[in-house]
C-alpha cells in the first residue's frame, strides 16, 4: 500500500498546473532534480512491495525489479502529462527519473552487499 500511495501522490503532483518555466531550461534545472529525487524515493517503496509479493526472489532481483518499475512509472507519468492540456512531457524529465531510480538502486544494492559482508 505505501508504494501505491506514493505513486498516487506522484501522479497527482504531476497533474497540477505549474507556473510557466523559462523557455530554456537545461537538464540540471531544479525541475530535473525534483524528478530524480521523486523517482529515487520510489525505489525503496517498490523494493518493499516486490519483496512482499515475491519473497522467494533474491534481494538483488527485488532491487533490479524496483529500479525498472520506477523507471517505467517515470515513463508512464510523462505519457500522462503529455495527455494533459496544461502539462508537457519531456525526455529530459524521463532521463532524470531514470537517473534517480538507478542511483537509488545502486545505493540500496551497495547497502545490501555491505550488510551481507558484515
Amino acid at each position: 500500500m505505501p508504494c501505491l500511495a506514493y505513486i498516487a501522490l506522484l501522479f497527482i503532483g504531476g497533474s497540477v498546473r505549474v507556473p510557466a518555466s523559462p523557455p530554456i531550461e537545461f537538464a540540471l534545472g531544479p525541475d530535473k532534480i525534483v524528478h530524480a529525487l521523486a523517482f529515487a524515493l520510489l525505489v525503496p517503496f517498490a523494493v518493499r512491495a516486490i519483496r512482499w509479493l515475491w519473497p522467494q526472489w533474491r534481494p538483488t532481483y527485488w532491487i533490479h525489479a524496483a529500479g525498472v518499475f520506477s523507471i517505467a512509472m517515470g515513463g508512464l507519468l510523462e505519457l500522462y502529462q503529455a495527455a494533459l492540456p496544461h502539462r508537457s512531457a519531456e525526455w529530459a524529465d524521463f532521463i532524470a527519473d531514470g537517473i534517480g531510480a538507478v542511483v537509488a538502486g545502486v545505493l540500496i544494492l551497495m547497502r545490501v552487499r555491505w550488510r551481507q559482508r558484515t
